[in-house]
């Protein structure tokens, strides 16, 4: 525990000054309304022309869940509090968005963070051992005072699932279409088993702000073939490469 007390404690000593380069950055009117991508001159290596805490933030999103140096903690399980009240299927131009109406949640640690949207990466962005998985859905939240958490489930092919049936269904084939969902059980996404790794990170697209929760289930669920395929017609190689630990520590939880 004294361990993990040390590494935290330098951590947020080595974020602070890219947190507030961030907050600049939103003063700055515009800057992440340009045009990114994950090719070319738009692309990851070029997102601090977006936001200065792309390039220059020490606690970026995505990094390498390597489990040999995964810290065991007594950390409380998620508790996930999951409606089925979908409002639509969006094409945003860089993948496929499920947003949603009000009454989902997760509460960690006694605080309450409502489930805003979740999205789609494929191949995942976060690496366990090394390794990208298929497709990851990012599952959004935030907090009354506006911290955000993003829960991240780890797909991998094998067999249909019939879960994502209803938004596969519905999906847009253009950028800026949007398609009515009218339900979508959240929570039958998810793993069976919930444990997870926790590590404070950052939205992994440009504004690239800081100070995001991150909490990533350790089992992977099932994606058919033909699913996956229908979804990388669509967009494909849409993970911005691991980034820097920078002292960060992991930590496993139930």
């Amino acid at each position: 525990m004294k361990k993990i007390i040390i590494a935290l404690a330098a951590f947020v000593l080595l974020v602070t000054p890219a947190i507030a380069a961030d907050r600049d950055d939103k003063k700055d009117n515009g800057h992440d309304e340009k045009h990114w991508s994950y090719e070319g001159d738009t692309g990851p290596a070029n997102w601090g022309d977006f936001s200065k805490t792309c390039a220059t933030g020490k606690a970026q999103s995505p990094i390498n869940i390597v489990r040999s140096d995964v810290i065991t903690g007594h950390l409380a399980p998620i508790d996930f509090h999951y409606n089925d009240h979908a409002k639509n299927v969006v094409n945003n131009g860089h993948g496929i968005q499920l947003n949603l109406k009000k009454g989902s949640y997760i509460v960690v640690d006694g605080e309450r963070f409502d489930l805003l949207q979740f999205h789609f990466h494929s191949p995942s962005e976060e690496q366990l051992n090394g390794t990208n998985q298929d497709m990851v859905a990012h599952l959004v939240h935030q907090s009354a005072k506006d911290q955000l958490a993003v829960v991240a489930v780890l797909f991998n092919a094998g067999n249909k699932n019939d879960v994502l049936k209803s938004i596969w269904e519905k999906m847009p084939s253009r950028a800026g279409d949007k398609e009515s969902l009218g339900s979508f059980d959240v929570a039958a996404m998810l793993p069976e088993n919930k444990a997870y790794y926790h590590f404070m990170g950052s939205l992994t697209t440009p504004p690239c702000s800081e100070n995001v929760k991150w909490y990533v289930l350790q089992k992977t669920v099932s994606v058919g073939s033909k699913q996956l395929s229908a979804f990388r017609k669509l967009y494909y190689h849409t993970n911005r490469p691991v980034q820097a630990l920078n002292g960060r520590v992991i930590v496993s939880g139930n």
